[in-house]
């Protein structure tokens, strides 16, 4: 399992490669196509912000000052809804951040757009 440090340092470069990444507009006009409560600018301002408030180092360290990091294990379920675009990702983050190991599900429109299983 990685350090806390080692843990800020992925989840920073995660948020860079999201920042820069190429098909965004695609994936978000997509999503936008499959949810009427979605809209291309929505999706794109969810994951900008993201970017800017929850990837990077110095807000992660903030963030992340208080916990105890000890090398417990638990797992983790989370359950998201999909009626507000990326609304569960704070709840993937503080699982990814603290180290547990999670099992992920999101609420679908449709089997058919089943993206990942952590």
């Amino acid at each position: 399992m990685l350090d806390l440090t080692q843990r800020i340092l992925a989840l920073e470069a995660w948020g860079k490669a999201l920042a820069t990444a190429t098909g965004r507009e695609a994936t978000a006009s997509q999503a936008a196509a499959q949810n009427p409560w979605f809209t291309v600018d929505l999706v794109q301002e969810a994951i900008q912000a993201i970017c800017d408030d929850y990837l990077n180092r110095p807000a992660l360290e903030i963030w992340l000052s208080g916990w105890e990091d000890n090398s417990e294990s638990r797992d983790v379920g989370i359950v998201m809804a999909g009626n507000i675009p990326l609304v569960g990702f704070h709840d993937l983050l503080s699982v990814l951040a603290t180290g547990r190991s999670e099992e992920h599900t999101s609420e679908l429109q449709s089997r058919q757009y089943l993206v990942c299983r952590l």
